[in-house]
């Protein structure tokens, strides 16, 4: 695994770092989840009445979901490519989280 660039000697332990990858997974995650949410906001307030006005309101529905299932698809994939760490809390003995 590739490493952030450090000046300490390659023989010592790298405590807390963050692989490069899982960096990078990460931040596609981040991205991913933006590009979902942001084409949601632009398709349902201020494009839709323009581009359903050109395209007929049939073809804007079919566009609308072909972009949603595909930033949706983006966001599983990137989800799945993201580093697993630690869970947020343990799991309590009962079975109840």
């Amino acid at each position: 695994m590739r490493y952030r660039a450090t000046r300490r000697s390659a023989n010592r332990k790298r405590r807390g770092r963050i692989p490069l990858e899982e960096e990078s997974a990460t931040t596609e995650l981040i991205i991913a989840c933006i590009a979902f949410v942001g084409t949601h906001f632009l398709l349902s307030h201020p494009l839709r009445a323009p581009l359903a006005g050109k395209m007929g309101e049939g073809p804007f529905l079919g566009l609308y979901s072909l972009l949603a299932f595909a930033a949706l698809g983006w966001v599983a994939n990137a989800f799945y490519m993201s580093p697993k760490g630690l869970p947020l809390w343990p799991k309590s003995s009962s079975g109840w989280s």
